[in-house]
């Protein structure tokens, strides 16, 4: 083999680990865990829930430079500029980890669609993570109109030994018509 054979073929295999170098570092950052107060898709009672997701990469000492995240009343918005509820645009950060809640108010026994997407340390943005969801429960005790049930145990504080009786077992039958597609019931 002459030295320009030699040199020719060197010359391709750097431009070939070039390219392959280059497509490593265009955006492989994945997106996983999407929590909202550290829990998949919860029921919640807060106002400002707070977010967190975990980032993958196939590359060593991958971060994040930016996140936009999306929260919307159906998945259908879940776009950049349709989100009804919060849409920041692009936020320079590294959080990842309690992103609190800053959008419009929401409202109680609502179920709400969010997803994110992040920028690499090469400001190459991710690809969207999947939707997660979460729900919000009756906000505040003004929301509960069931009264209380039990028994009235005021007669059993009397004297130097209280006793509790065994929790009571508290059923009701009820009848449910035709046309229900979902239904929640609130306990506490």
């Amino acid at each position: 083999m002459n030295i320009k054979t030699f040199s020719g073929m060197l010359l391709i295999l750097s431009f070939c680990l070039g390219i392959t170098s280059c497509e490593k570092s265009a955006g492989t950052m994945t997106i996983d865990n999407l929590r909202v107060e550290y829990k998949d898709d919860p029921f919640i009672d807060e106002t400002h829930p707070r977010f967190s997701w975990i980032l993958e990469d196939t590359q060593r000492g991958q971060i994040q430079t930016a996140y936009q995240l999306l929260v919307a009343s159906a998945p259908e918005l879940l776009e950049p500029g349709k989100a009804d509820l919060w849409d920041p645009g692009k936020i320079k950060s590294d959080r990842m980890s309690q992103v609190v809640y800053e959008g419009n108010p929401l409202e109680k026994t609502t179920k709400y669609y969010w997803k994110v997407r992040s920028w690499d340390r090469d400001k190459q943005p991710s690809s969207w993570s999947t939707a997660a969801s979460f729900e919000t429960v009756l906000m505040g005790h003004e929301d509960w109109e069931a009264g209380w049930i039990g028994y009235d145990l005021t007669h059993l504080g009397k004297g130097r030994i209280y006793h509790l009786p065994p929790a009571p077992y508290l059923r009701k039958d009820i009848e449910i018509g035709d046309g229900i597609a979902s239904a929640r019931l609130y306990v506490t």
